[in-house]
């Protein structure tokens, strides 16, 4: 699948943005928030774009920004639970193996 098309890739990147969005608000460098969340420039940059990450890595944007976390998960972002459902779905279906066991004669 495509990067940025299953939900949750969605939902990263829009968060990404927002992040992005309220740095440049703030007239504030990429090697400035890399510095004090304590990575280097290109996972910043990553992270702007839709790379996972982790609550304490929000929590230590939002601190660096002056906003509470809550602030950087208000996205505009669609959540289609049909395609959540499916996907949770096609990914237990995955983890199911077909029986080996042998039949008795």
């Amino acid at each position: 699948m495509k990067r940025g098309t299953k939900v949750e890739d969605r939902f990263l990147i829009a968060v990404g943005k927002r992040i992005q969005h309220l740095r440049k608000d703030k007239r504030l460098t990429l090697a400035e928030l890399s510095e004090d969340i304590g990575t280097d420039k290109s996972n910043t940059h990553r992270l702007e774009h839709g790379k996972n990450f982790t609550l304490h890595t929000l929590i230590k944007i939002a601190a660096f920004l002056g906003v509470h976390p809550k602030e950087l998960l208000e996205v505009d972002f669609e959540l289609d639970l049909e395609e959540l459902e499916q996907g949770i779905q096609a990914k237990k279906a995955s983890r199911r193996k077909p029986s080996t066991a042998k039949k008795s004669v």
